[in-house]
């Protein structure tokens, strides 16, 4: 089933307090994937990613937290990531930058994303 991102939004904005701020997972545009991601990096592993989300829910900043010990599987991570967009976080009505983090798992078959929330 697809929703629009607007009708996403409303839901999610549906439940939260005015002034509190809200998480960047809170507000994900829609699940983040990387099986559309080519070519397939050539070894397996696991990357832990932490990134700015910007207050149009772009990614900033980056950065490999936990390398899978490949360049290959880490550099994919970072490219897969760059191209996620979520919904901003916001504060008092108003979007707000807010840190997040994320780990891709590539395997030959498949690739899995996990939301980590803060980085710590």
């Amino acid at each position: 089933m697809r929703y629009a991102p607007v009708a996403l939004g409303a839901l999610f904005l549906a439940g939260c307090t005015t002034g509190q701020p809200m998480t960047a997972a809170q507000h994900v545009a829609k699940p983040h994937t990387c099986d559309w991601y080519k070519p397939f990096p050539r070894a397996e592993g696991t990357t832990q990613l932490a990134f700015l989300v910007d207050v149009r829910g772009r990614l900033q900043d980056i950065t490999v937290t936990k390398s899978s010990g490949s360049d290959d599987v880490d550099q994919a991570s970072t490219g897969c990531a760059a191209r996620w967009k979520y919904y901003p976080a916001m504060q008092d009505g108003k979007p707000v930058e807010t840190r997040w983090s994320a780990q891709i798992d590539w395997r030959k078959v498949d690739v899995a994303v996990t939301e980590l929330g803060p980085p710590h």
